[in-house]
């Protein structure tokens, strides 16, 4: 009898025991900040070099293990700011391939940022099992989200930068 008394309890204690951090991963899925209009692979405006500075303080304290980015201008400079930020090198990915890049993230099990377009960051979103993810409007910077990742669980969330918009 006290066996079995140790014995459950034993099992109490693992079944309250904490999810270990390498079982949980987020992953950010940034859209570029505001870009330069009518300019073949445009740079960032000053509002969006101002928004990236912003993304690059709030990613600083996250525990990111990597950065991707699409291979246009204004992606690799929005992922810049975090890169320098937090010292951690970008790599590229091919935008017109998101199911790679999802399955990358997903085998890597750590902490990322990916910095996309309106058109792939929420169908990345869908990739990686979230559910009822919205689109992005071409016109919407300020949004951007994480997707928090375990073995059984899939967890979306919108984030907004804090980032006053210029009307």
């Amino acid at each position: 009898m006290k066996m079995l008394k140790i014995f459950s309890s034993l099992i109490i204690i693992i079944a309250c025991a904490p999810i270990q951090s390498e079982d949980l991963f987020d992953v950010y899925l940034v859209r570029h900040s505001e870009k330069i209009s009518n300019a073949e692979n445009p740079g960032l405006t000053p509002q969006g070099k101002l928004r990236s500075q912003w993304l690059a303080g709030f990613f600083k304290d996250k525990n990111i293990g990597c950065i991707y980015s699409s291979d246009y201008n204004r992606t690799r400079e929005t992922a810049g700011y975090i890169s320098k930020s937090i010292n951690i090198d970008v790599s590229l990915y091919d935008a017109r391939n998101l199911q790679e890049i999802a399955d990358k993230l997903t085998a890597d099990k750590r902490s990322c940022i990916v910095v996309g377009h309106s058109n792939t960051t929420p169908d990345l979103a869908r990739l990686l099992k979230a559910n009822e993810v919205p689109d992005i409007d071409e016109r919407e910077y300020n949004l951007f989200y994480k997707v928090s990742v375990t073995n059984s669980l899939t967890k979306f969330e919108i984030l907004k930068s804090q980032l006053k918009t210029k009307d």
